[in-house]
């Protein structure tokens, strides 16, 4: 087991919650260009179940929200500490704390919206 000792830098703010999405398989663009900052879809929340709907296109997803055991935090590395070759000299931002994640565990079913009457 590796220990690598980290001293966090000063930040009087406290940092942003953040919720992790889970889901299955791979999401891809049609264009092929990167997703970074882009909308995948629309978030849905049944305020009465706490059921989630998440609509990526065509599809939908049916989902749920699931309380971590273990918090997860999303750091940094400071820009005095990039240079640093020194483990225990490594100082890092938390940018972020998660304490929840919606899960969308089922494959995305298609939506359709207008079925002709005659085949």
């Amino acid at each position: 087991m590796v220990q690598i000792g980290i001293r966090l830098c000063s930040t009087d703010a406290k940092p942003p919650q953040w919720t992790l999405i889970e889901l299955q398989g791979k999401l891809d663009s049609r264009e092929g260009s990167p997703l970074l900052g882009q909308p995948i879809g629309d978030l849905y929340t049944d305020r009465i179940t706490g059921a989630l709907t998440l609509i990526v296109g065509h599809h939908i997803l049916m989902g749920k929200e699931v309380k971590l055991k273990r918090p997860m935090i999303l750091v940094k590395r400071c820009a005095d500490a990039e240079k640093s070759t020194d483990l225990l000299d490594t100082e890092y931002t938390v940018k972020a704390v998660i304490y929840r994640k919606f899960i969308f565990e089922g494959r995305p079913r298609p939506i359709i919206s207008n079925v002709p009457k005659k085949l």
